[in-house]
């Protein structure tokens, strides 16, 4: 019939169709049926099968979260008979709930507190990538002097600085000229 197109085809016992690689639209519906040839080449046709191409739409595709952490909230869109999972590639994202489902749905995901710098983790549900970020740390200084007691004449001192976090940067600034 024209309105099938030809997926796959075999020729040997045991039979077997593999269409990967057959672009389908995510979300649509199909129907397949098989059509056999006698060996005067009449054919003959299968019940129709039908078959949904399955693909997740998430809410979002990426959150920013601060240092502080946070529950959070993304939403899955997919066919009624499709089934999805979810998991994090970082241990600090936690899934909470929503794990696995089918059809649409959410997944609850938890971000613990950060006390370095900024991150970034991925979240996958099913075939698509949720990226979250998490806000670092504040950088918080401290300074002291070594041998800041001089003469008359001047002397050498040593201004020691220390940060929160190796990746927190600093300038001296408001030195007066005669320093």
């Amino acid at each position: 019939s024209s309105n099938y197109s030809l997926l796959s085809s075999d020729s040997s016992a045991p039979y077997e169709a593999n269409w990967s690689g057959v672009s389908l639209r995510a979300g649509g519906q199909y129907l397949l049926r098989a059509t056999a040839f006698d060996s005067l080449g009449n054919p003959s046709y299968s019940m129709e099968i039908p078959v949904t191409a399955c693909a997740e739409t998430l809410g979002a595709t990426s959150a920013a979260h601060a240092n502080t952490g946070a529950d959070a909230e993304l939403s899955v869109t997919s066919g009624a008979s499709c089934g999805w999972t979810a998991s994090s590639t970082a241990e600090w994202i936690t899934i909470i709930t929503g794990a696995s489902g089918s059809g649409n749905g959410n997944v609850i995901y938890r971000v613990t507190t950060n006390q370095g710098a900024p991150r970034s983790g991925v979240i996958t549900i099913g075939s698509t990538s949720f990226t979250v970020q998490q806000a670092g740390a504040d950088c918080t200084f401290s300074a002291s002097i070594n041998g800041g007691s001089f003469e008359a004449r001047g002397g050498q001192g040593t201004l020691v600085v220390d940060a929160s976090r190796s990746d927190c940067s600093w300038a001296l600034s408001g030195v007066p000229d005669w320093i």
